[in-house]
């Protein structure tokens, strides 16, 4: 066990929680710097004027001594109100500072402190959290006087995001391991696998090419939408050789939920040789009837990102669609359309946003008129910023006078920055 002496207890907490906010906490880092790692269940919690006490039975101890009594009052970490917590399964990291326990970690930092079993899509996930930590433990073992000592530098340097600096011996077993547990699909292990791999400094730029071939192998099968697959694909992002192949890419944007993985796809999709067959795929989808709105959105979210002229031929296309479909309309479809229309100004794009602006679903939102003044101020023409002055002095409502301001060729910065926001 951790033991330091005459140390104030703020300080000392400064040093071993390593920031409250801190970026990088994954379970890697649990197993690195906590004093204990409990499995068990929270039963209980207190009020205070800071936020709820929680009180952690603890099953089994994954590292330290078990607690007097088997519980453990763990001090509030937020004011906000703790009863989701209750009656959950979970992994648990703290630290005694004073006979005062504390979470390791904010759970600001996506989580950090603890992980619920329902934080797992996979039925095993706590299972698969705690033979990560286990893992990592048995790696540190021999090292634990130089893992102990990079802690301390945290005080001494007065610096509690410091990470240390360790041996490339430990650093390449950290690393294999955590090359290891970034297939397990599903999990958080995998998450925090290669979100560590990403942003940490002992890793971060440091694998192989072959390393990153390994984590390009598993993408495709990597959980849809979730933010280890975002990690994994920026961490292939710079090795061309890593990628998988356009069919592979294409089926990936056509089944994502998150915009976030939807964005890491475009870097990849960006580098590849044949733009044509990039865009083509992109309009098939657009035009596929068995495609839903969520695969067309995903579509026109890669022509915003790629912000090619050759691509817009496509989102006319989708927003025509629409148009002929009146009243059942998609809204989705048509803001992540002028999105794209946004990020691409050209002249061509004139007559489409001229023609929705005269129609009527375009008439009766607010929401869709702006998006289209935007998209038809973004081509910064002499023709269309005086039709803009045009429709400004012609406009008697003040509040849609202030946003055609907005629109004016003197305020330039202010077309890139507008957000519009869903009407409902």
């Amino acid at each position: 066990m951790f033991k330091f002496r005459h140390i104030p207890a703020l300080a000392l907490a400064a040093m071993i929680c390593g920031g409250t906010l801190h970026a990088n906490f994954t379970l890697f880092d649990m197993a690195k710097d906590a004093m204990f790692i409990a499995k068990g269940e929270f039963v209980a919690l207190q009020r205070t004027g800071i936020g709820d006490r929680l009180t952690l039975r603890c099953d089994s101890m994954i590292y330290g001594e078990m607690p007097a009594n088997g519980h453990v009052t763990l001090e509030a970490f937020e004011p906000a109100p703790a009863d989701e917590a209750l009656g959950r399964p979970a992994i648990v990291a703290f630290n005694r500072i004073n006979s005062t326990f504390y979470f390791l970690h904010h759970p600001f930092s996506q989580r950090g402190a603890f992980y619920f079993e329902t934080d797992d899509v996979a039925p095993d996930g706590l299972v698969q959290s705690e033979r990560a930590l286990r893992n990592f433990l048995a790696i540190n073992q021999p090292h634990w006087e130089a893992i102990r000592g990079e802690l301390r530098k945290r005080l001494q340097y007065g610096d509690a995001g410091y990470e240390g600096n360790f041996s490339v011996e430990l650093t390449n077993e950290w690393k294999s391991e955590l090359l290891r547990q970034v297939t397990w699909t599903g999990t958080w292990a995998a998450r925090d696998a290669a979100k560590a791999l990403v942003d940490h400094a002992l890793f971060k730029g440091r694998c192989t090419v072959e390393e990153l071939q390994l984590v390009g192998g598993v993408v495709p099968s990597s959980e849809v939408g979730s933010i280890g697959r975002a990690y994994m694909l920026e961490l292939i992002r710079n090795e061309l050789s890593a990628h998988p192949q356009l069919p592979v890419l294409v089926a990936m944007v056509r089944q994502e939920t998150s915009q976030a993985c939807l964005g890491k796809l475009s870097n990849l999709l960006v580098v590849i040789e044949d733009r044509a067959k990039v865009l083509a795929e992109m309009g098939a989808i657009i035009t596929d009837a068995a495609a839903n709105d969520q695969m067309r959105c995903n579509a026109l979210q890669i022509l915003q990102a790629l912000r090619d002229p050759g691509g817009l031929v496509h989102v006319h296309g989708a927003v025509r669609a629409e148009m002929n479909r009146g009243a059942s309309h998609s809204m989705p479809v048509l803001r992540r359309a002028f999105a794209a229309l946004k990020s691409t100004p050209n002249e061509s794009n004139l007559p489409l946003i001229q023609d929705f602006q005269a129609s009527e679903i375009c008439i009766a939102s607010w929401e869709l008129t702006r998006h289209a003044w935007v998209a038809f101020a973004m081509i910064d023409s002499e023709a269309t910023n005086q039709k803009l002055r045009d429709a400004f002095d012609a406009e008697p409502v003040v509040g849609r006078r202030q946003f055609l301001n907005s629109l004016m060729p003197e305020n330039k910065v202010y077309r890139e920055m507008l957000i519009i926001y869903p009407e409902k």
